[in-house]
Protein backbone atom coordinates (compact mmCIF):
# COMPACT_ATOMS: atom_id res chain seq x y z
CA UNK A 1 0.00 0.00 0.00
CA UNK A 2 1.37 3.37 -0.97
CA UNK A 3 0.84 5.92 1.81
CA UNK A 4 -1.37 8.87 0.90
CA UNK A 5 -0.76 12.29 2.48
CA UNK A 6 -3.67 13.09 4.81
CA UNK A 7 -4.52 16.31 2.99
CA UNK A 8 -5.61 14.39 -0.11
CA UNK A 9 -7.82 11.84 1.57
CA UNK A 10 -10.69 14.22 2.13
CA UNK A 11 -11.11 14.26 -1.65
CA UNK A 12 -12.94 10.97 -1.40
CA UNK A 13 -16.20 12.91 -2.01
CA UNK A 14 -15.27 13.12 -5.70
CA UNK A 15 -15.13 9.31 -6.07
CA UNK A 16 -16.86 7.85 -2.99
CA UNK A 17 -17.89 4.47 -4.40
CA UNK A 18 -14.41 3.55 -5.63
CA UNK A 19 -12.77 4.93 -2.52
CA UNK A 20 -15.02 3.02 -0.15
CA UNK A 21 -14.68 -0.19 -2.17
CA UNK A 22 -10.90 -0.06 -1.92
CA UNK A 23 -11.02 0.73 1.81
CA UNK A 24 -13.49 -2.09 2.46
CA UNK A 25 -11.17 -4.63 0.82
CA UNK A 26 -8.28 -3.74 3.12
CA UNK A 27 -7.66 -5.12 6.56
CA UNK A 28 -5.44 -2.73 8.42
CA UNK A 29 -3.12 -3.96 11.08
CA UNK A 30 -4.01 -0.97 13.27
CA UNK A 31 -6.81 1.59 13.16
CA UNK A 32 -6.45 4.65 15.37
CA UNK A 33 -9.54 6.58 16.41
CA UNK A 34 -8.60 10.24 16.67
CA UNK A 35 -5.89 12.35 15.03
CA UNK A 36 -4.83 14.37 18.06
CA UNK A 37 -1.32 14.48 19.47
CA UNK A 38 -1.38 10.97 20.94
CA UNK A 39 -2.98 9.39 17.87
CA UNK A 40 -0.52 11.23 15.62
CA UNK A 41 2.50 10.07 17.62
CA UNK A 42 1.35 6.43 17.61
CA UNK A 43 0.68 6.59 13.87
CA UNK A 44 4.18 8.01 13.30
CA UNK A 45 5.85 5.20 15.23
CA UNK A 46 3.75 2.52 13.53
CA UNK A 47 4.59 4.01 10.13
CA UNK A 48 8.27 3.71 10.94
CA UNK A 49 7.74 0.03 11.76
CA UNK A 50 6.07 -0.54 8.40
CA UNK A 51 2.72 -1.30 10.02
CA UNK A 52 -0.37 -0.78 7.83
CA UNK A 53 -2.25 1.89 9.77
CA UNK A 54 -5.22 4.17 9.24
CA UNK A 55 -6.46 7.07 11.35
CA UNK A 56 -10.19 7.71 11.61
CA UNK A 57 -11.04 11.32 12.43
CA UNK A 58 -14.60 12.52 13.03
CA UNK A 59 -13.82 16.17 12.26
CA UNK A 60 -13.05 17.87 8.94
CA UNK A 61 -9.45 18.56 9.99
CA UNK A 62 -6.86 16.81 12.11
CA UNK A 63 -6.37 17.38 15.81
CA UNK A 64 -9.50 19.48 16.12
CA UNK A 65 -10.11 18.84 19.82
CA UNK A 66 -8.08 19.10 23.00
CA UNK A 67 -4.78 18.76 21.13
CA UNK A 68 -5.29 22.01 19.22
CA UNK A 69 -6.30 24.05 22.24
CA UNK A 70 -3.33 23.88 24.60
CA UNK A 71 -0.48 26.28 25.41
CA UNK A 72 2.09 24.91 22.99
CA UNK A 73 4.52 24.41 25.91
CA UNK A 74 6.70 21.29 25.97
CA UNK A 75 7.04 20.58 29.67
CA UNK A 76 9.89 18.56 31.14
CA UNK A 77 7.90 16.97 33.95
CA UNK A 78 9.94 18.79 36.58
CA UNK A 79 6.85 19.23 38.78
CA UNK A 80 5.11 15.95 37.98
CA UNK A 81 4.56 13.52 40.82
CA UNK A 82 7.57 11.17 40.93
CA UNK A 83 7.16 7.46 40.12
CA UNK A 84 3.89 7.81 38.21
CA UNK A 85 3.08 6.62 34.70
CA UNK A 86 2.49 10.20 33.57
CA UNK A 87 5.93 11.29 34.73
CA UNK A 88 7.56 8.21 33.21
CA UNK A 89 6.05 8.98 29.80
CA UNK A 90 6.83 12.71 29.91
CA UNK A 91 10.44 11.86 30.64
CA UNK A 92 10.50 9.26 27.85
CA UNK A 93 9.34 11.93 25.44
CA UNK A 94 12.13 14.21 26.66
CA UNK A 95 14.57 11.62 25.33
CA UNK A 96 12.84 11.38 21.95
CA UNK A 97 11.43 14.70 20.82
CA UNK A 98 14.61 16.64 19.88
CA UNK A 99 15.66 14.08 17.23
CA UNK A 100 12.13 13.60 15.86
CA UNK A 101 11.44 17.33 15.73
CA UNK A 102 14.69 17.85 13.84
CA UNK A 103 13.91 15.02 11.40
CA UNK A 104 10.42 16.35 10.63
CA UNK A 105 11.46 20.01 10.83
CA UNK A 106 8.88 20.71 13.51
CA UNK A 107 9.44 24.29 14.69
CA UNK A 108 10.33 24.80 18.35
CA UNK A 109 12.41 26.97 20.65
CA UNK A 110 14.02 25.92 23.91
CA UNK A 111 13.25 29.01 25.99
CA UNK A 112 13.49 27.51 29.45
CA UNK A 113 10.99 28.31 32.18
CA UNK A 114 11.14 30.25 35.44
CA UNK A 115 8.93 29.26 38.37
CA UNK A 116 8.36 32.48 40.31
CA UNK A 117 8.01 32.85 44.09
CA UNK A 118 6.44 36.17 45.08
CA UNK A 119 7.07 35.99 48.84
CA UNK A 120 8.84 34.07 51.58
CA UNK A 121 6.10 31.46 51.93
CA UNK A 122 6.27 30.64 48.21
CA UNK A 123 10.08 30.70 48.28
CA UNK A 124 10.05 28.00 50.95
CA UNK A 125 8.21 25.71 48.52
CA UNK A 126 10.83 25.97 45.77
CA UNK A 127 13.19 23.47 47.40
CA UNK A 128 10.46 20.82 47.58
CA UNK A 129 9.71 21.26 43.90
CA UNK A 130 13.42 21.12 43.11
CA UNK A 131 13.68 17.81 44.97
CA UNK A 132 10.84 16.37 42.89
CA UNK A 133 12.53 17.64 39.75
CA UNK A 134 15.76 15.91 40.77
CA UNK A 135 13.84 12.68 41.40
CA UNK A 136 12.37 13.00 37.90
CA UNK A 137 15.77 13.56 36.31
CA UNK A 138 15.16 17.22 35.42
CA UNK A 139 17.90 19.78 35.97
CA UNK A 140 16.94 23.02 37.73
CA UNK A 141 18.64 25.99 39.40
CA UNK A 142 17.47 28.17 42.28
CA UNK A 143 17.63 31.90 41.54
CA UNK A 144 17.84 34.91 43.83
CA UNK A 145 15.99 38.19 43.21
CA UNK A 146 19.13 39.64 41.63
CA UNK A 147 19.62 36.64 39.35
CA UNK A 148 15.99 36.87 38.22
CA UNK A 149 16.48 40.51 37.26
CA UNK A 150 19.46 39.57 35.10
CA UNK A 151 17.38 36.97 33.25
CA UNK A 152 14.05 38.79 33.10
CA UNK A 153 14.17 42.57 33.48
CA UNK A 154 10.37 42.95 33.28
CA UNK A 155 9.61 40.39 35.98
CA UNK A 156 9.43 40.97 39.72
CA UNK A 157 9.83 38.02 42.13
CA UNK A 158 11.58 37.26 45.39
CA UNK A 159 13.09 33.98 44.22
CA UNK A 160 12.66 31.47 41.42
CA UNK A 161 13.49 28.06 40.03
CA UNK A 162 14.99 27.94 36.54
CA UNK A 163 14.07 24.94 34.39
CA UNK A 164 16.32 25.38 31.34
CA UNK A 165 14.96 22.57 29.14
CA UNK A 166 11.31 23.71 28.87
CA UNK A 167 10.41 24.63 25.29
CA UNK A 168 7.66 26.02 23.05
CA UNK A 169 6.23 24.73 19.78
CA UNK A 170 3.01 24.81 17.73
CA UNK A 171 0.84 21.75 18.50
CA UNK A 172 -0.85 21.85 15.09
CA UNK A 173 2.54 21.70 13.37
CA UNK A 174 3.51 18.77 15.58
CA UNK A 175 0.41 16.82 14.55
CA UNK A 176 0.44 17.48 10.83
CA UNK A 177 4.14 16.71 10.49
CA UNK A 178 3.85 13.48 12.49
CA UNK A 179 0.95 12.52 10.20
CA UNK A 180 2.65 13.32 6.92
CA UNK A 181 2.34 10.37 4.50
CA UNK A 182 -0.11 8.59 6.82
CA UNK A 183 -3.53 7.30 5.76
CA UNK A 184 -6.14 9.42 7.51
CA UNK A 185 -9.85 9.44 6.82
CA UNK A 186 -11.54 12.71 7.82
CA UNK A 187 -15.26 13.19 8.53
CA UNK A 188 -15.35 9.57 9.69
CA UNK A 189 -16.99 9.34 13.08
CA UNK A 190 -16.81 5.87 14.60
CA UNK A 191 -20.29 4.79 15.67
CA UNK A 192 -19.71 1.17 16.67
CA UNK A 193 -17.07 -1.56 17.03
CA UNK A 194 -17.92 -5.15 16.10
CA UNK A 195 -15.43 -7.90 17.06
CA UNK A 196 -15.15 -10.51 14.31
CA UNK A 197 -12.67 -13.23 15.21
CA UNK A 198 -9.17 -11.84 14.91
CA UNK A 199 -10.37 -8.54 13.45
CA UNK A 200 -12.71 -5.72 14.36
CA UNK A 201 -15.31 -4.15 12.09
CA UNK A 202 -15.18 -0.42 12.72
CA UNK A 203 -18.50 1.15 11.73
CA UNK A 204 -18.06 4.77 10.67
CA UNK A 205 -20.25 7.43 9.11
CA UNK A 206 -18.33 6.78 5.86
CA UNK A 207 -18.50 3.00 5.86
CA UNK A 208 -16.81 -0.02 7.47
CA UNK A 209 -13.09 -0.37 8.17
CA UNK A 210 -11.47 -3.64 9.22
CA UNK A 211 -8.43 -3.86 11.51
CA UNK A 212 -6.67 -6.35 13.73
CA UNK A 213 -6.15 -3.76 16.47
CA UNK A 214 -8.01 -0.57 17.34
CA UNK A 215 -6.41 2.15 19.46
CA UNK A 216 -8.89 4.52 21.06
CA UNK A 217 -7.34 8.00 21.06
CA UNK A 218 -10.65 9.83 20.74
CA UNK A 219 -9.87 12.39 23.45
CA UNK A 220 -13.00 14.00 24.86
CA UNK A 221 -15.13 11.29 23.25
CA UNK A 222 -13.01 8.27 24.19
CA UNK A 223 -15.69 7.07 26.60
CA UNK A 224 -18.19 6.59 23.77
CA UNK A 225 -16.65 3.16 23.06
CA UNK A 226 -16.75 1.79 26.59
CA UNK A 227 -18.45 1.96 29.98
CA UNK A 228 -15.19 1.19 31.74
CA UNK A 229 -14.32 4.83 32.35
CA UNK A 230 -15.66 8.34 31.87
CA UNK A 231 -14.18 11.49 30.32
CA UNK A 232 -15.29 14.96 31.37
CA UNK A 233 -14.04 18.27 29.93
CA UNK A 234 -12.14 20.90 31.91
CA UNK A 235 -12.26 24.32 30.30
CA UNK A 236 -9.16 26.49 30.16
CA UNK A 237 -9.23 29.97 28.61
CA UNK A 238 -6.16 31.71 27.18
CA UNK A 239 -5.52 35.25 25.97
CA UNK A 240 -2.95 36.51 23.47
CA UNK A 241 -1.39 39.96 23.63
CA UNK A 242 -0.42 42.03 20.62
CA UNK A 243 2.14 40.73 18.15
CA UNK A 244 5.69 41.57 19.21
CA UNK A 245 4.79 41.28 22.91
CA UNK A 246 7.12 38.28 23.22
CA UNK A 247 9.95 40.80 23.50
CA UNK A 248 8.87 41.47 27.08
CA UNK A 249 10.16 38.13 28.37
CA UNK A 250 12.65 35.44 27.40
CA UNK A 251 11.33 32.46 29.34
CA UNK A 252 8.05 30.72 30.09
CA UNK A 253 6.84 32.20 33.39
CA UNK A 254 5.18 29.86 35.88
CA UNK A 255 3.41 30.79 39.13
CA UNK A 256 3.79 28.69 42.25
CA UNK A 257 1.17 25.91 42.16
CA UNK A 258 -1.32 25.23 44.92
CA UNK A 259 -3.30 22.13 45.85
CA UNK A 260 -5.99 22.94 43.27
CA UNK A 261 -4.19 24.25 40.20
CA UNK A 262 -0.83 25.01 38.60
CA UNK A 263 -2.06 28.52 37.95
CA UNK A 264 -1.86 30.93 35.02
CA UNK A 265 1.29 30.81 32.87
CA UNK A 266 2.70 33.65 30.82
CA UNK A 267 4.44 32.23 27.79
CA UNK A 268 5.94 33.32 24.47
CA UNK A 269 4.92 31.69 21.20
CA UNK A 270 6.71 31.03 17.94
CA UNK A 271 4.24 33.39 16.25
CA UNK A 272 5.36 36.50 18.18
CA UNK A 273 2.43 36.74 20.58
CA UNK A 274 2.78 36.63 24.35
CA UNK A 275 -0.02 34.56 25.87
CA UNK A 276 -1.46 33.85 29.30
CA UNK A 277 -3.57 31.01 30.69
CA UNK A 278 -5.16 28.65 31.32
CA UNK A 279 -8.09 29.04 33.65
CA UNK A 280 -9.60 25.85 35.04
CA UNK A 281 -13.31 25.10 35.23
CA UNK A 282 -15.11 21.78 34.89
CA UNK A 283 -18.07 21.69 32.51
CA UNK A 284 -20.40 19.09 31.00
CA UNK A 285 -20.55 20.25 27.36
CA UNK A 286 -17.83 18.66 25.22
CA UNK A 287 -18.59 20.92 22.25
CA UNK A 288 -18.53 24.41 23.79
CA UNK A 289 -15.26 26.01 22.65
CA UNK A 290 -16.21 29.67 23.15
CA UNK A 291 -14.09 31.50 25.77
CA UNK A 292 -16.10 32.86 28.69
CA UNK A 293 -15.87 36.64 28.62
CA UNK A 294 -15.86 37.06 32.40
CA UNK A 295 -12.68 34.97 32.76
CA UNK A 296 -10.48 36.96 30.34
CA UNK A 297 -9.94 40.05 32.57
CA UNK A 298 -8.87 37.70 35.38
CA UNK A 299 -6.23 36.14 33.13
CA UNK A 300 -5.04 39.63 32.16
CA UNK A 301 -4.76 40.61 35.81
CA UNK A 302 -2.83 37.49 36.80
CA UNK A 303 -0.46 37.92 33.85
CA UNK A 304 0.12 41.55 34.83
CA UNK A 305 1.07 40.47 38.35
CA UNK A 306 4.00 38.55 36.87
CA UNK A 307 4.81 41.03 34.09
CA UNK A 308 3.61 44.53 35.15
CA UNK A 309 4.18 45.91 31.64
CA UNK A 310 1.23 43.81 30.46
CA UNK A 311 -1.20 45.93 32.48
CA UNK A 312 -1.35 48.58 29.77
CA UNK A 313 -1.21 46.12 26.88
CA UNK A 314 -4.36 45.02 25.11
CA UNK A 315 -5.26 41.41 24.44
CA UNK A 316 -5.91 40.76 20.75
CA UNK A 317 -7.14 37.18 20.78
CA UNK A 318 -8.47 34.44 23.03
CA UNK A 319 -9.30 30.76 22.90
CA UNK A 320 -10.67 28.03 25.12
CA UNK A 321 -9.16 24.60 25.52
CA UNK A 322 -10.99 21.54 26.79
CA UNK A 323 -8.78 19.16 28.73
CA UNK A 324 -9.74 15.49 29.00
CA UNK A 325 -10.21 14.48 32.63
CA UNK A 326 -10.36 10.74 33.19
CA UNK A 327 -12.49 8.95 35.79
CA UNK A 328 -11.62 6.99 37.86
CA UNK A 329 -8.15 8.37 37.06
CA UNK A 330 -6.08 10.01 34.34
CA UNK A 331 -3.65 8.22 32.00
CA UNK A 332 -6.00 5.33 31.26
CA UNK A 333 -3.79 3.24 28.98
CA UNK A 334 -5.22 -0.26 29.05
CA UNK A 335 -6.90 -2.94 26.96
CA UNK A 336 -10.67 -3.17 26.91
CA UNK A 337 -12.20 -5.88 29.03
CA UNK A 338 -14.94 -6.40 26.41
CA UNK A 339 -12.89 -6.32 23.19
CA UNK A 340 -9.38 -7.79 23.59
CA UNK A 341 -8.01 -6.07 20.45
CA UNK A 342 -9.17 -2.60 21.61
CA UNK A 343 -6.59 -0.51 23.45
CA UNK A 344 -7.78 2.62 25.26
CA UNK A 345 -5.48 5.62 25.53
CA UNK A 346 -7.57 8.17 27.37
CA UNK A 347 -7.68 10.80 30.11
CA UNK A 348 -4.33 12.30 29.13
CA UNK A 349 -5.63 15.63 30.47
CA UNK A 350 -3.12 18.46 29.97
CA UNK A 351 0.17 16.74 29.15
CA UNK A 352 -0.55 15.29 25.71
CA UNK A 353 1.91 17.61 23.96
CA UNK A 354 4.62 16.86 26.52
CA UNK A 355 4.09 13.10 26.63
CA UNK A 356 2.66 11.94 23.27
CA UNK A 357 5.91 10.40 21.99
CA UNK A 358 6.47 8.72 25.35
CA UNK A 359 2.90 7.42 25.32
CA UNK A 360 3.43 6.08 21.81
CA UNK A 361 6.57 4.22 22.85
CA UNK A 362 4.60 2.64 25.70
CA UNK A 363 1.63 1.73 23.49
CA UNK A 364 3.79 0.19 20.76
CA UNK A 365 5.32 -2.15 23.32
CA UNK A 366 1.85 -3.16 24.51
CA UNK A 367 0.59 -4.10 21.05
CA UNK A 368 3.87 -5.82 20.15
CA UNK A 369 3.25 -8.07 23.14
CA UNK A 370 -0.07 -9.06 21.54
CA UNK A 371 1.37 -9.98 18.17
CA UNK A 372 1.70 -6.77 16.15
CA UNK A 373 2.88 -7.57 12.62
CA UNK A 374 5.79 -5.44 11.51
CA UNK A 375 7.29 -5.13 8.04
CA UNK A 376 10.14 -3.11 6.65
CA UNK A 377 9.48 0.61 6.99
CA UNK A 378 8.68 2.49 3.80
CA UNK A 379 10.65 5.54 2.71
CA UNK A 380 8.66 8.71 3.26
CA UNK A 381 9.20 12.22 1.99
CA UNK A 382 9.82 15.17 4.30
CA UNK A 383 6.76 17.21 5.26
CA UNK A 384 6.30 20.33 3.15
CA UNK A 385 3.85 23.06 4.22
CA UNK A 386 3.80 26.64 3.02
CA UNK A 387 1.19 28.09 5.39
CA UNK A 388 1.81 29.29 8.93
CA UNK A 389 -0.89 30.36 11.35
CA UNK A 390 -1.15 30.26 15.17
CA UNK A 391 -2.90 27.09 16.30
CA UNK A 392 -5.49 28.99 18.32
CA UNK A 393 -6.58 30.92 15.21
CA UNK A 394 -7.06 27.61 13.38
CA UNK A 395 -9.10 26.38 16.36
CA UNK A 396 -11.34 29.46 16.50
CA UNK A 397 -11.92 29.34 12.74
CA UNK A 398 -12.87 25.67 12.87
CA UNK A 399 -15.18 26.20 15.85
CA UNK A 400 -16.63 29.43 14.41
CA UNK A 401 -15.67 31.45 17.50
CA UNK A 402 -16.22 35.21 17.06
CA UNK A 403 -13.08 36.49 18.80
CA UNK A 404 -14.01 40.16 18.43
CA UNK A 405 -17.28 39.54 20.21
CA UNK A 406 -15.56 37.54 22.93
CA UNK A 407 -12.97 40.26 23.52
CA UNK A 408 -15.51 43.08 23.52
CA UNK A 409 -16.43 42.75 27.16
CA UNK A 410 -12.83 42.41 28.34
CA UNK A 411 -11.75 45.51 26.45
CA UNK A 412 -14.68 47.47 27.86
CA UNK A 413 -13.78 46.42 31.40
CA UNK A 414 -10.11 47.26 30.84
CA UNK A 415 -10.99 50.74 29.59
CA UNK A 416 -13.08 51.21 32.71
CA UNK A 417 -9.99 50.40 34.78
CA UNK A 418 -7.81 52.72 32.73
CA UNK A 419 -5.80 49.86 31.27
CA UNK A 420 -6.29 50.75 27.65
CA UNK A 421 -5.95 54.26 26.23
Amino acid sequence: MNPIPWSFLDDYQSFPSLFMYKIAQMTYEVAIIGSGLVGSAIAYDLKNLGVRTIILESESDLGAGASRSNSGVLHTGFDSKPNTLETQLIRKQAERWPDIFAKLEIPYKKTGAVLLAKNSDEEAGLETIQKDALANGVKTNLLSRQEIQKLEQNVIAQAALLIPDEAITDPYEVMRRLLWDTDIKLNSKVTALEPLGETINIITTQGIIKARYVINCAGLFADEFTQEFQITPRRGEFIAFEKGSTNLIKHILLPMPNEFTKGVLVFPTLHGYLCAGPSAEDQEDKTDWTPHKNVLPILHQKASEMVPALETMQSVSAWAGLRTVGHPHNYLIEYSKQIPQLLHVAGIRSTGLSACLGISDYVIKMIKDRGLRETSAAIFSKPVFSDSQPWWERLNTLRKVDVEQVLGKERKEERGKGKVS
